[in-house]
């Protein structure tokens, strides 16, 4: 699942009330548009935030890949008269439309020093489709008003129905991704607690892929092994990269964490025992991808 922010001219009640979003297609020597060629790699299960008129106005998910499309009506009087790429999105608009500057100082954080979608003073950008971080994605998901649970459990179906996956296993998948079912018994199989606080009571703790779900094989996101369960505060430092584990079970906090760990009551240095073989490829990526990448 990846996240996109589409800036929407004079159009966007158009794409909204039609259920998709649409630019001309960039072809060999044309400039090569970045905000363009964007719509041309969404997936199926994708979410689009969906911003005009400077504020946030819906929360969209790919029902497909691009599409070759003709132009719609009224845009080739805007000068785009030829074939563009076409993207079927399901709109969940929000009951109120947010502005994002209020939250700037936030924002700006999330912003990308290349193609982000908003300047610095929260103001649309001149691009169309940007694609924007999982944590920017998942903080807009929080903060607009939109139904976070509702949109992630769809984009999953949508991903999944998409891939031609039988329904069993798509239940499985669907039970997964939200820490559920089978794969959250057999996590606890193999962690029965939380390897920093100790806590046991599985009504406590989270069942927390190591190796990030966008990342994985369907295969990877049912492996139990690939899980640890984790009391909620310890689930989010993990998941965010601010802290990580080596194989032999050494604690690993980013600098910029120490003094969140230590308000939390969370020691700074502690081995929480070894890892087994099979969790160690998962723990490796995580180190590599997850807590190295904040490095």
């Amino acid at each position: 699942m990846n996240f996109w922010w589409v800036n929407h001219g004079k159009s966007y009640r158009k794409e909204l009330e039609g259920g998709y979003i649409w630019c001309p297609q960039v072809l060999a020597g044309d400039v090569q548009r970045i905000p363009w060629l964007n719509v041309a790699k969404v997936q199926a299960g994708d979410l689009i935030i969906s911003f005009a008129e400077q504020r946030v106005q819906a929360v969209g998910i790919a029902l497909d890949r691009a599409v070759a499309s003709s132009p719609k009506p009224g845009y080739a009087e805007m000068g785009w008269d030829k074939p563009g790429w076409e993207v079927s999105v399901q709109w969940d608009r929000l009951a109120q439309p947010c502005s994002i500057k209020p939250f700037l100082p936030t924002v700006r954080e999330f912003l990308a020093p290349k193609h982000a979608p908003l300047k610095a003073n929260g103001d649309a950008q001149m691009a169309y489709l940007s694609a924007i971080s999982e944590a920017f994605g998942t903080w807009l998901l929080r903060n607009v008003g939109a139904n976070e649970a509702l949109l992630i459990g769809t984009a999953v179906d949508v991903e999944m129905t998409a891939q031609h996956i039988p329904e069993t296993q798509k239940a499985r998948l669907h039970q997964a991704r939200v820490g559920q079912g089978a794969y959250r018994r057999d996590v606890l199989l193999i962690e029965p607690r939380c390897r920093l606080t100790a806590v046991a009571d599985p009504n406590f703790l989270i069942a927390s892929h190591i190796k990030p779900w966008r990342n994985c094989t369907n295969e990877e996101r049912l492996d139990g092994h690939n899980g640890l369960m984790l009391a909620p505060h310890v689930d989010r430092l993990f998941d965010k990269g601010w802290i990580s584990f080596s194989n032999s079970g050494d604690l690993l906090v980013q600098a910029k964490a120490l003094d969140t760990v230590r308000a939390w009551g969370l020691p700074e240095s502690i081995n929480v025992g070894a890892f087994s073989a099979r969790k160690a490829p998962y723990l490796e990526f995580h180190r590599d991808e997850i807590f190295g990448r904040i490095a």
